[in-house]
């Protein structure tokens, strides 16, 4: 049989070094993302401030930006906290540890949203058995260029029944 001189890259220990090396740089810029974030301290001292106001602070001491909306503003409540050189996250976390708002970390971004709601309220039936109150829901559910999701199932946490979409109306 006669070699054609073509062996797969893969096969080629070089190569596979190579390929290996290459993906240090991904890693380390990750790990080093992800050291930053945690190393970041924040000293914050409000008594009864508005979370904008507290969030301004945050945003003066770090690299990070915030993203909520005016109806998230509104729902806010008052923030007390006295805090020194605390890490960012362990502040964030006192911050809307009272809050009908919770936050998530995206980059140099912090998104604000509302807190999903707790499980739905329960109270005994004739017999003692638990019933779970009614609750509506409603909605649509879009992909990530607004079109509606057609044929999708929505499944409620400790819920017994789902409900199946059309049109992508709930």
């Amino acid at each position: 049989m006669k070699k054609t001189g073509y062996s797969h890259p893969l096969r080629n220990p070089l190569t596979r070094i190579a390929q290996a090396l290459r993906s240090v740089p991904i890693a380390v810029a990750l790990l080093w993302g992800l050291a930053a974030t945690a190393q970041q301290r924040v000293t914050l001292r409000h008594e009864r401030a508005a979370l904008r106001t507290v969030l301004e602070d945050i945003q003066r001491q770090t690299a990070y930006q915030f993203i909520l909306t005016s109806r998230l503003k509104n729902q806010a409540k008052p923030v007390t906290i006295n805090v020194a050189q605390e890490p960012l996250i362990a502040a964030l976390d006192k911050v809307f540890r009272e809050q009908p708002l919770t936050y998530e970390l995206d980059s140099t971004t912090i998104i604000i949203k509302e807190r999903p709601s707790r499980a739905p309220a329960v109270n005994a039936g004739r017999n003692g058995e638990a019933i779970a109150l009614r609750q509506s829901l409603s909605g649509r559910l879009i992909d990530s260029l607004g079109q509606p999701i057609s044929g999708a199932t929505i499944r409620l946490v400790r819920a017994p029944l789902a409900g199946a979409l059309g049109g992508g109306a709930i």
